[in-house]
């Protein structure tokens, strides 16, 4: 469950019942900055440890449950703070998370391609390409209202500006278009990424000019 969560959070167990089960708590800091999923990040653990000893301490008088309670959730806290600061990711164009309308029109296109692939009607073919056009300008409009909340979130305190900033200025150098095995041209960047990650030998895919 904890994989899923972003945000810094901290559960606890409370032993008020007789009996073998107990009430859980679970408590989501929404005004922390947003943790990555780890599997698409790189970490440099010696910025980590760096990071970590830019942290407050958290306090040493542990002469309550309360007190002990708030150290472990500050301590918890600098761990994950100091852990996106230290980390980057692995890949420059991370997974698109999508919305359920927009998957749930997938998934109606994935199948009207299947029934037309079947029948080869004309009307199931214009029905699929009306629903591609539309799922092509809803993963647009998405894809910007997400760069948007992602450039109001970026903040000089956690260097995520000047990390976001430093990449911009970087120089761009696209791929040119690639033929597969099949004799098919990736034009897409997706198209690209299936070209070259599948497991072909190296006269499979050459530049298209």
């Amino acid at each position: 469950m904890f994989k899923y969560i972003p945000f810094n959070h901290s559960i606890r167990v409370l032993n008020v019942l007789s009996s073998d089960y107990y009430p859980v708590i679970l408590e989501i800091n929404l005004n922390t900055s947003i943790i990555k999923n780890p599997e698409q990040l790189s970490t440099n653990w010696n910025n980590f440890k760096f990071a970590l000893t830019k942290k407050p301490i958290p306090t040493l008088d542990l002469t309550s449950n309360e007190k002990i309670e708030l150290a472990i959730s500050e301590l918890n806290q600098n761990f994950s703070e100091a852990f996106v600061e230290a980390s980057k990711p692995k890949f420059k164009n991370t997974p698109k998370i999508l919305s359920p309308e927009i998957k749930s029109k997938i998934h109606q296109r994935n199948r009207l391609r299947k029934i037309w692939q079947r029948t080869r009607c004309p009307s199931i073919y214009s029905e699929f390409r009306t629903l591609s056009r539309e799922i092509a300008k809803d993963i647009k409009a998405h894809s910007r209202t997400q760069w948007e909340k992602h450039t109001e979130a970026l903040s000089p305190v956690d260097n995520t500006l000047w990390r976001k900033s430093s990449l911009l200025r970087k120089p761009f150098y696209p791929i040119s278009p690639l033929q597969g095995a099949l004799g098919s041209i990736a034009v897409t960047p997706i198209e690209k990424v299936e070209v070259i990650v599948n497991p072909v030998t190296s006269t499979d895919f050459f530049f298209a000019i």
